[in-house]
């Protein structure tokens, strides 16, 4: 059912219902992992404890809506609903989370769990589609959105359309006029400007949360927004400015999986 072979919909009910997975008006999966676990030689046999006790948790007697599999280190469930929002699968997410974690016990203090969630579906036979939106949720978020502890598909929408396009000459060129000069400013003066600038398009230009965010003053983030402006010689309160630096920011937070996808 997750490896995307096709299958008549009326057999893939038919073995769901025999293996107790959960079938409902719609389906989708989440994926979840352990963030902290970076090292991997390091990690195997405690990340093995874990994912195990974690599918005991997800499965367990009682809980119809949802069924757990782990496959390569990654817990994937799926989860049967009857609503087709976004904000409605985010809030089954974040029940789940703290359930996972409660009580806690039996996992360390820093484990960081993290949910990647897919798109809803009718068919079981749609399946595996929502779970690769979820894995790609996943992928994206760890290098765009690392705090983030639940990450739907539909909000990297517009990485997942740029990555289709990495390496265009286009994204190539506003890459290499508005964020390299910002990347080599920061590596050699110890500057943060790309991280100021991330959070200030990231945030709709509110610079009160910026500095919020950034843990300092209202005036160091308009200081660092004044350099930035200053190094790309344009002026961040055009629109069509800050589009075009917020279509490159993303462009080169998603680098990596792109360099990561061609080996």
């Amino acid at each position: 059912m997750f490896s995307g072979s096709s299958h008549q919909e009326d057999l893939l009910r038919y073995r769901a219902q025999q293996l107790g997975i959960p079938l409902g008006k719609f389906v989708y999966c989440m994926v979840l992992q352990n963030r902290s676990a970076v090292d991997k030689q390091s990690r195997d046999e405690p990340l093995t404890r874990l994912n195990n006790l974690l599918v005991q948790r997800v499965n367990k007697p009682g809980v119809y809506t949802r069924k757990a599999v782990v496959i390569s280190d990654s817990l994937i469930i799926l989860c049967a609903t009857v609503h087709d929002s976004a904000e409605k699968q985010r809030a089954e997410a974040e029940q789940l989370l703290r359930e996972l974690m409660t009580p806690a016990e039996e996992i360390s203090p820093s484990t960081q769990l993290t949910i990647g969630i897919g798109g809803i579906r009718e068919l079981l036979s749609d399946v595996p589609m929502s779970r690769q939106e979820a894995h790609k949720a996943m992928e994206i978020s760890f290098h765009t959105q690392p705090k983030q502890k639940i990450v739907h598909f539909h909000e990297v929408l517009v990485e997942d359309l740029l990555l289709g396009a990495a390496g265009h000459p286009v994204l190539t060129a506003l890459t290499s006029m508005l964020i390299e000069p910002i990347v080599a400013y920061d590596k050699e003066y110890g500057t943060e400007l790309l991280a100021t600038l991330h959070a200030f398009l990231r945030l709709g230009g509110n610079t009160k949360r910026v500095a919020e965010e950034l843990f300092i003053h209202r005036n160091s983030v308009l200081y660092r927004l004044d350099r930035v402006n200053e190094i790309i010689q344009n002026d961040l309160n055009d629109p069509e400015v800050r589009f075009r630096l917020d279509v490159a920011m993303r462009v080169w937070k998603t680098k990596d999986i792109h360099a990561n996808q061609r080996k």
